[in-house]
């Protein structure tokens, strides 16, 4: 649908060597001034393209290869396929837009080219897209299309002046350079769109890769910020920790002086208790003393 919607914005396509009328059609008494502003088409400097010359045959294949001709019945068969006038021993593909030589197995051997099955593609998607209204100077249209998709087209049948050849000029298949024509468009739009594809993936892939960036870097920030969180804890549970055993000593530390302050106070009593006994004794012994020295006397 995109594409169908660029197409017909860049329609209408004017190739090169194609006459497109869009409007007025053409007068046989219009003057050249006339044609310029009806038909803008600039005639084709560069001209047909060259033909590669093929191998000349030798030998008894030599008369036959020079007898070989294009057969009506192939353009039934290989609808692509056209003959060229002023040489029979040619074959021109519609669709490349190229000529070869009459022979069948070329034929069959162009069909199969990467080239040509390209062109074929995207002449068909072409058929359905664009639709190409091509007139003669006789008011008759080139537009003879087949069931096929591929276009015919009838060769001009009025006679141009030598004055208008500078800015009239029919290529052997206009519908065909048309085709080349649209096809350049669409591989350009194609390769635009690609393109545009591509640089939406970059810039999703960009979206996307920094999200994981993020991602991972609140992910590095939730670990650290839990790590922190533990430590803390531990470091709380280990203050507390050494507070508990600071508390135990210094009670220990009390109970221990309790006790030696208890151990001395009767250590202390009992020496007091000892020196009364001895002063307690003395004083008897005295006693003692004073009656023995008494009983003596007597």
């Amino acid at each position: 649908m995109a594409v169908a919607q660029a197409v017909q914005a860049v329609v209408p396509v004017q190739p090169t060597n194609v006459v497109v009328t869009q409007h007025e059609v053409y007068n046989p008494h219009a003057t050249i001034e006339q044609l310029g502003s009806i038909i803008p088409v600039q005639p084709d400097d560069t001209g047909p393209p060259a033909i590669k010359k093929a191998r000349e045959s030798t030998g008894k294949w030599k008369g036959y290869d020079s007898k070989r001709v294009f057969k009506k019945e192939w353009e039934e068969r290989y609808a692509w396929v056209s003959a060229v006038p002023e040489d029979p021993t040619l074959a021109y593909c519609k669709i490349c837009g190229k000529k070869i030589r009459a022979h069948k197995g070329d034929i069959e051997k162009h069909q199969k080219t990467k080239r040509h099955l390209k062109k074929q593609t995207t002449s068909d998607i072409l058929a359905d897209l664009i639709p190409i209204s091509c007139e003669n100077l006789d008011g008759t249209k080139n537009n003879d299309i087949e069931s096929n998709g591929d276009a015919r087209v009838v060769p001009p049948t009025a006679q141009v002046p030598d004055g208008q050849q500078q800015i009239i000029y029919f290529t052997e298949s206009a519908v065909d350079s048309a085709h080349q024509a649209a096809n350049t468009v669409i591989d350009k739009l194609v390769e635009k769109y690609h393109q545009r594809r591509l640089d939406n993936l970059k810039i999703e892939h960009e979206a996307i890769l920094q999200l994981y960036k993020d991602q991972l870097l609140l992910s590095q920030r939730e670990t650290q910020s839990k790590v922190e969180a533990d430590a803390e804890r531990a470091q709380f549970e280990r203050e507390e920790h050494e507070a508990r055993l600071r508390f135990m000593q210094e009670e220990h530390n009390a109970k221990l002086k309790s006790i030696e302050e208890e151990h001395n106070a009767k250590l202390r009593a009992i020496e007091q208790e000892l020196l009364f006994a001895q002063q307690e004794y003395e004083k008897k012994m005295r006693l003692l003393d004073v009656q023995l020295s008494s009983i003596n006397k007597l």
